[in-house]
């Protein structure tokens, strides 16, 4: 069994947070990630086999998808990156610190 969650195991890879974010916004083949990514061709090979082996990825007949799965662990972990587009700010318990 994998000792990171689906979330940590995608963010500490910029590699795999790259192929995520790009395989989100549209199917991408294997050809496409690997002339467009600035990383080596086996790290890229590398992080398809492992986000497929996860059930993060499949590779259907137009390229690379997210699962349902990785589709929740895409919002999850990309949450705040430079291309999201809410304006949604998290809520403040409005609490002071020491106070009860």
């Amino acid at each position: 069994m994998p000792s990171q969650s689906p979330n940590e195991f995608v963010i500490t890879s910029s590699v795999r947070t790259e192929i995520v974010r790009r395989v989100s916004e549209q199917s991408t083949p294997t050809d496409v990630l690997l002339s467009e990514l600035t990383a080596s061709d086996s790290a890229v090979y590398d992080a398809l086999s492992t986000l497929s082996e996860r059930g993060l990825l499949t590779e259907g007949d137009s390229g690379w998808e997210l699962t349902a799965h990785g589709s929740l662990v895409q919002t999850a972990s990309l949450r705040g990156s430079p291309r999201r587009t809410s304006s949604r700010q998290p809520r403040r318990s409005g609490r002071l610190i020491g106070s009860m």
